[in-house]
């Protein structure tokens, strides 16, 4: 009977694990092509830091989460032991650069909300892609490490896949763990809090007195909080288990040790939704894309008014209109008050 207990129990896991690794590639996929498709999108830098963080998450869907199902299934790592050091490389590496990326989104993000003007003159094509660069090798040369003697690489059954050793070199573990969630964690929740502070001032400019003009900052602030949470609350629920487990050094049975190695695994589907579809821009481009191959497939020409873009916004391009307008306003007071301001003769 218990025989026949862990066998459903090792095959519902491998269905969910292969659903989970097929969804993430999937959303991954679509929502990369979509950026990749739209000449609007491709212009805008910060869709590059996301579609960066979309090839991640593909790329990690696509080579890394189907061995480790493999191996689970099979009860070993099935293709050799160097395989098994480049997978683990490999997976390290594409996890801890996705991590940074999402750092660097909050940290995009709210520059181009806190200081716009600044942001549009700085924030060039060249340099978002510098970071992105900067952000592969970091996470490469961390990654890396283990195959130099600091710590080591090989297949840990109680996880079902080929990682670093968490009860060796800690030092090693704790520089990992650091690198790889704590200072991306706390760097989002800074950023991220410091948003929310603008959209409640924007809010409150919007709608300083209690009216019925109210309701649309109410509105906002909501939808600030929501998104927000929604950001933050992924990440640090999905990948803290994993983390907490490791760094406290705890033998716990191999279900659990698989179930948070798993957890953390599932932002990777959770990313083209809280990062594509909760945006505007994406989505509508999105929704375009499947008209133009409706329309391709049952031999409709698209009509020009469909296609034009919307004056809709979403909370992040809202937070980035009222700052520029906030900015503007604040250098043309400026301008006025030096203009009417009476000369010194000595």
């Amino acid at each position: 009977m218990n025989a026949t207990q862990t066998a459903t129990g090792s095959t519902v896991a491998s269905v969910a694990m292969a659903t989970l690794a097929f969804t993430s590639l999937l959303a991954n996929v679509c929502v990369s092509l979509v950026i990749i498709w739209t000449p609007q999108l491709r212009a805008q830098f910060n869709h590059v830091l996301t579609l960066s963080l979309f090839v991640l998450d593909t790329l990690i869907s696509l080579f890394v989460m189907p061995l480790d199902i493999s191996s689970y299934i099979q009860g070993h790592w099935p293709i050799g032991d160097t395989f098994c050091q480049i997978h683990g490389v490999l997976s390290s590496s594409l996890m801890t650069a996705s991590m940074l990326t999402l750092c660097a989104i909050s940290m995009e993000r709210c520059y181009s909300i806190h200081a716009p003007m600044h942001y549009a003159a700085h924030m060039t094509l060249p340099r978002t892609i510098a970071v992105i660069i900067c952000i592969w090798i970091q996470a490469l040369l961390v990654s890396l490490m283990p195959l130099f003697g600091w710590n080591s690489y090989a297949y840990r059954s109680h996880r079902a896949q080929c990682s670093i050793s968490w009860d060796e070199h800690r030092s090693y573990v704790v520089l990992f763990s650091v690198f790889s969630f704590v200072l991306p964690g706390v760097t989002m929740v800074a950023m991220y809090s410091a948003i929310f502070r603008i959209a409640r001032q924007s809010a409150q400019q919007i709608a300083p007195e209690v009216s019925m003009a109210t309701i649309p900052a109410i509105s906002i602030h909501w939808k600030a909080a929501r998104t927000l949470l929604s950001l933050i609350s992924v990440f640090l629920v999905s990948w803290l288990p994993y983390f907490v487990v490791a760094l406290l050094g705890v033998r716990q049975e191999p279900r659990v040790q698989l179930a948070v190695t798993w957890l953390g695994l599932s932002s990777l589907a959770l990313n083209p939704m809280l990062y594509g579809y909760l945006n505007r821009s994406i989505r509508e481009a999105a929704i375009s894309c499947c008209e133009e191959l409706k329309n391709m497939c049952l031999r409709r020409t698209v009509d020009d008014e469909a296609a034009a873009p919307t004056e809709n916004e979403d909370f992040f391009q809202f937070l980035e209109r009222t700052s520029v307008t906030r900015a503007v306003s604040i250098r043309c007071s400026q301008s006025q008050i030096f203009a009417h301001s009476p000369t010194i003769t000595e």
